[in-house]
């Protein structure tokens, strides 16, 4: 069996694949690069690109089980406004055909919600309701005994619900990464 886990971006993603580590009857990987959608038996996928094809995935393996991971909406609006410093959003705006001039926090509220419907029109769409579940990510602990049972995983049960008590990939780490990362390309220039 393979379990493909999507949601929009900035809604943690990283940390679950975090948690699936201490899966032992499963593989699991974040953000694969695979253009032929080739996933190993036994696999866990977390991936948020993965919801942009949905039905080809859905297709090539009918009977697998898809999560979809969805973030409080106040949390992830503001991550997603300052993601790569308004980079993604603002071409996602543009290229939605929208016009300038709304605030970040406009497009990633329009982005949450247009985004969470593509997920979610697609799963009803290409996949047998009873192999998909979703999972908020404030919630995570309170359900993850029913994820971990609904994959029928085996492993180290507590572990893996511990560690969602550590944040992974915050907003935070991203913006010091990028501020970092632009030090350094100025330097650069500058030599």
């Amino acid at each position: 069996m393979r379990v493909f886990v999507t949601g929009i971006g900035r809604c943690g993603t990283v940390s679950f694949k975090e948690a699936c580590s201490h899966i032992t009857n499963y593989s699991s990987a974040h953000e694969t690069v695979n253009p032929k959608l080739v996933y190993p038996d036994n696999h866990i996928e977390v991936n948020p690109h993965m919801r942009q094809c949905i039905r080809e995935v859905a297709k090539k393996y009918p009977n697998e089980k898809w999560i979809h991971l969805i973030r409080n909406k106040t949390d992830n609006v503001r991550s997603l406004s300052v993601l790569d410093d308004g980079v993604i959003m603002t071409c996602y705006w543009v290229l939605r055909g929208s016009t300038i001039g709304e605030t970040p926090i406009d497009i990633a509220e329009t982005y949450y919600r247009d985004e969470n419907n593509l997920i979610r029109d697609q799963l009803k769409l290409y996949v047998p309701p009873e192999n998909t579940m979703i999972l908020y990510l404030d919630m995570i602990q309170n359900f993850w005994k029913s994820f971990w049972e609904f994959i029928e995983a085996e492993g180290d049960f507590q572990s893996s619900i511990q560690s969602w008590d550590t944040p992974h990939n915050t907003t935070e780490e991203r913006e010091e990464a990028a501020r970092l990362l632009l030090l350094e390309q100025e330097k650069g220039e500058q030599e």
